[in-house]
């Protein structure tokens, strides 16, 4: 529980130091057995900017690519309409997320290995 209460207090700084994001989008996704996490910052036109796990490369050049435009993770995740985190396989069937340009272009695992 000590590590629980630890990695919460670290979003907390993180939330007033974007530095601190990188680590602990690691920290997070190690806890639950995944490469990594990120996190993303979006207004209905644009995205505000972003803050991923080192492991994760490429999320810059897919952000700034034409497929997120195609892609309907970001419809889906926001349509969850729920505060806090919210993982693919939630909004997503597998066969759709496989399918989904962020996993064509980008080629992140798909998150239902655990489902």
């Amino acid at each position: 529980m000590k590590e629980f209460e630890t990695l919460v207090d670290r979003i907390y700084e993180a939330a007033t130091n974007a530095d601190l994001w990188p680590q602990v989008m690691h920290d997070l996704g190690e806890t639950v057995g995944a490469a990594g996490g990120i996190i993303l910052a979006r207004r209905s036109d644009a995205w505000l900017g972003w803050r991923y796990s080192p492991a994760l490369e490429g999320v810059d050049d897919y952000l700034n690519s034409p497929a997120v435009a195609r892609s309907q993770a970001t419809t889906r995740l926001i349509a969850a309409n729920r505060a806090g985190f919210v993982d693919a396989h939630e909004v997503f069937t597998e066969e759709e997320w496989i399918a989904d340009p962020l996993m064509t272009t980008w080629g992140a695992r798909p998150p239902c290995q655990r489902c």
